[in-house]
């Protein structure tokens, strides 16, 4: 089990590799590939241009591991305004569009 330190933090290589396995979120996964890269030595230049990201993307998404823990990969709630469609209404319709394809 390799732990390295980013930016203070403690970092269990192998309990991330794990988790990013498990996560369904792409943007998600990419954000734990990073800190997974810059445990291992990579430049943030380079793990940018691997996961085709910007390096203010990969530096801020190192710094939100470095503040927040693994909170940091996922985004907040963002305001916005509430949807007018309740999750029965959604539930509802995509019943009925399944129903009409058969």
């Amino acid at each position: 089990m390799s732990k390295k330190e980013i930016l203070h933090r403690r970092v269990d290589v192998e309990w991330l590799r794990d988790l990013r396995r498990k996560e369904d979120d792409s943007k998600v996964r990419d954000r734990i590939m990073a800190v997974i890269m810059e445990a291992e030595g990579y430049e943030r230049r380079e793990i940018a241009r691997l996961l085709g990201a910007s390096r203010t993307s990969v530096w801020r998404w190192i710094k939100r591991f470095a503040e927040s823990g693994v909170e940091g990969f996922w985004d907040e709630e963002r305001p916005g305004r509430p949807s007018k469609i309740s999750d029965f209404s959604i539930l509802i319709f995509f019943q009925q569009s399944l129903s009409s394809e058969n």
